[in-house]
């Protein structure tokens, strides 16, 4: 059982969102230590993991474009997307709580 906050995960799936806000991948980002950089959190659980066990559902970047770019998104990026709507965005060599556009990063908006 990992606590977060008065939130408890006993199983594959999500229990949010919470009335404070906090949506499933900030609670996944916090597990693997809030840093973009970094795949593996402080127990030793690595993003990918994490992911899974919140219930992520998992796409690539494979044939997907952005409105407002000319090239498409890197058939190697991962989008872990949750229940609750929220997303982390892996491009392989970093990864962000997605921002207000799919496929986006918050950190750069």
């Amino acid at each position: 059982m990992r606590p977060y906050g008065d939130t408890y995960y006993t199983g594959p799936g999500p229990k949010l969102p919470r009335k404070d806000g906090v949506t499933t991948a900030k609670v996944a980002a916090k597990m693997a230590g809030n840093d973009g950089q970094e795949w593996t959190g402080p127990d030793g659980m690595t993003l990918d993991e994490i992911c899974r066990q919140l219930g992520a559902d998992i796409s690539t970047g494979d044939g997907v474009y952005i409105e407002g770019r000319e090239t498409p998104v890197d058939p190697q990026w991962l989008r872990y997307l949750f229940e609750d709507g929220s997303a982390i965005v892996d491009c392989g060599t970093g990864w962000d709580i997605e921002g207000s556009t799919p496929w986006s990063w918050e950190g750069a908006e």
